[in-house]
């Protein structure tokens, strides 16, 4: 590991002396903290930019039916609750029967 003459191991020797050259090399839009509040709105714009959110495309409904059906856990639930409803209408149909021969209500 290299170290500085003082024997600060050189990743720490930037942040042992935050008086010297790395304190005042550091590009500040504003001299002090008092001079936050004191900026115009034109100032945070040219420093900062506009604050716009983008705009992004959005999906139609047969786009957002195509995306889901390309999900494999989706389908797969869609799947076992058909085959679930199905196999309990059967049952219900031809089922247990009434002593008497008659479907169950």
């Amino acid at each position: 590991m290299a170290t500085s003459p003082a024997d600060v191991p050189q990743g720490l020797q930037s942040t042992t002396n935050l008086t010297g050259s790395f304190a005042v090399s550091l590009p500040t839009a504003f001299q002090s903290s008092e001079d936050v509040y004191k900026a115009s709105i034109e100032d945070w714009k040219r420093i900062f930019g506009q604050n716009i959110v983008p705009q992004h495309a959005s999906k139609n409904l047969l786009q957002l039916m195509w995306l889901a059906l390309k999900d494999k856990v989706l389908v797969h639930q869609i799947l076992s609750t058909y085959s679930v409803s199905l196999l309990l209408s059967l049952f219900q149909d031809f089922g247990q029967r009434c002593p008497n021969g008659e479907p169950l209500d």
